[in-house]
C-alpha cells in the first residue's frame, strides 16, 4: 500500500505500480536541415571566404584595443 505524501510537499509520489513518466525537456533538432545548409546546392559554387579585415591601418581602429586601467 502506498503511503500518502504528507501535506506541504510540492512533489507528490506516484501511486505504486505506475511507471515514472519521462517527459523530454528539450528534443534535439533533426540533423537534416543542418546537413542541407552545410552542403551547397548541386551546380552552385561554394561561397568564397570573407577577406580579412584590414588591421593596423591609419583609418581602421586596432583589432583588440587594450583598455588602460589606472594603477597599472
Amino acid at each position: 500500500t502506498a503511503t500518502p505524501a504528507p501535506s506541504g510537499t510540492t512533489t507528490a509520489a506516484p501511486p505504486a505500480g505506475t511507471p515514472p513518466v519521462t517527459t523530454p525537456q528539450a528534443t534535439p533538432p533533426p540533423v537534416a536541415p543542418q546537413s542541407q545548409q552545410s552542403v551547397p546546392a548541386p551546380g552552385s559554387k561554394p561561397a568564397p571566404p570573407a577577406p580579412p579585415a584590414p588591421t593596423g591601418g591609419p583609418s581602421s581602429p586596432p583589432a583588440n584595443p587594450t583598455p588602460t586601467t589606472p594603477g597599472r
